[in-house]
């Protein structure tokens, strides 16, 4: 997973850690509906039946008390207790600009990528 992924993660982990004492596997995906963000965790449904409390005040709590990052637009919690993420369109944008120029793209997992340049008429 790339740069982006590996920051929201961290700062959750850490996030949830200083709250509540915890050291969990945080699990962060996108969501099958893009009007939900680029990412969303349930970890607030998960620590719940660890702290006994409600997930989305939970959830409520994380996102208050996350760091500010010019990585992330927007944070919001929603019932019962999800976590969701938009990624700064200045940062896709830089990344995007990063990966045209130069004409690659960090592939750690050795997966195949194809950024195709569309030519019409050629």
């Amino acid at each position: 997973m790339g740069i982006m992924y590996k920051t929201i993660k961290t700062s959750l982990k850490k996030t949830i850690g200083r709250l509540y004492g915890l050291d969990l596997s945080i699990e962060l995906s996108p969501p099958s509906n893009h009007q939900f963000g680029d990412y969303t965790t349930n970890i607030a449904m998960q620590t719940s039946p660890i702290l006994k409390k409600n997930p989305f005040l939970i959830a409520q709590n994380i996102v208050k008390n996350l760091p500010q990052t010019d990585l992330i637009e927007k944070v919001e919690a929603l019932k019962p207790g999800f976590i969701n993420f938009w990624i700064s369109k200045d940062v896709l944008i830089k990344n995007l600009k990063k990966v045209v120029n130069n004409r690659k793209i960090e592939n750690k997992n050795k997966h195949c990528v194809l950024i195709e340049f569309g030519q019409p008429n050629t």
